[in-house]
């Protein structure tokens, strides 16, 4: 378990985690959400300058659906910095109540638009220093985690599944993970699955990510897309399962440069295990390719080219 510094502010089940935020600004402090089921009254507007630890799984915040807030927490500043946030779960279902047939609940079936953890920045690299830590993010509709404009981030040991239906503004593009116009990025040992009409990891105008020992499974798009970014690292990764191409490379203008995918596991993925348009200096080596649905030709290097479905 996690040391708790002994100035934590502790918030049970039932008071305002907003205000222990609040109160914690700026002082590096850490609020812990105790054990139980946290019902947001609104979407919580998060400060820089504090940790929010829970006590694991056990602790679930979920915003209140008479709220009419679609995400469960946003950035108060577009400048944040200097936050972490771990050890819980942030649940997008519109009911905590799962049943006992996990099929009858999925995200794509729920009737609201719900969102995760959506930080967003004016300009590029405004927040910094961003850490998430044994996080879970699920069943929402709109994207799990969704970043933009960020440089120095952290992902370990997070598990965002089941995010990424066909709300506004459509499906294929919310995802467990989207990361726009960031900088300087590590995930590790972490999980993406099962989004019902996005990728695991989608990656947009993003430079220097490493994405290291983390699966990446049966999300209806694929595993990992890449639009526009540099200098990516993809390694001991297992991308399997997913609908289309386990990694996309796309082209939208310039292409990406600067991709190393090595060491990987890449298998049952409906597309090829790699697929990539346009790139500059891309390095695909040493992965473990096998029964996708592209069949023998594993690894796809096109030209650039329109696609239109």
């Amino acid at each position: 378990s996690h040391p708790v510094p002994a100035d934590a502010i502790i918030v049970v089940s039932g008071e305002s985690i907003q205000k222990a935020l609040d109160q914690a600004a700026g002082k590096n402090r850490v609020v812990l959400a105790k054990a139980g089921l946290h019902t947001l009254p609104g979407t919580l507007r998060f400060p820089s300058g504090v940790t929010l630890s829970g006590e694991g799984v056990s602790t679930v915040l979920w915003v209140d659906p008479a709220s009419g807030e679609r995400d469960a927490i946003v950035n108060a500043a577009p400048d944040l910095h200097d936050i972490t946030i771990r050890d819980l779960v942030v649940e997008g279902s519109v009911k905590i109540d799962r049943g006992t047939d996990p099929n009858s609940s999925r995200s794509f079936k729920n009737e609201g638009n719900r969102g995760g953890i959506i930080f967003r920045a004016n300009v590029d690299g405004e927040m910094k220093k961003l850490h998430f830590v044994n996080l879970t993010v699920r069943n929402c509709t709109y994207n799990g985690v969704f970043i933009a404009g960020a440089a120095s981030m952290e992902f370990n040991s997070c598990d965002f599944d089941e995010n990424g239906s066909s709300v506004i503004p459509g499906p294929k593009l919310q995802h467990n993970l989207l990361l726009s116009h960031c900088e300087d990025i590590t995930v590790t040992n972490s999980r993406f699955d099962t989004s019902p009409y996005g990728a695991g990891i989608s990656l947009i105008h993003c430079s220097r990510v490493k994405i290291s020992g983390s699966e990446i499974a049966r999300n209806a798009y694929y595993g990992v897309q890449i639009a526009e970014s540099k200098h990516i690292s993809i390694t001991g990764c297992l991308v399997e399962a997913n609908d289309r191409s386990g990694i996309m490379m796309e082209y939208l203008y310039f292409g990406n440069k600067e991709v190393n995918i090595s060491h990987n596991t890449i298998w049952f993925n409906g597309g090829f295990a790699v697929e990539t348009y346009a790139g500059k200096n891309i390095n695909v080596y040493g992965n473990l390719t096998k029964l996708n649905g592209a069949g023998k030709q594993e690894i796809f290097i096109g030209q650039k080219k329109m696609i239109m479905e």
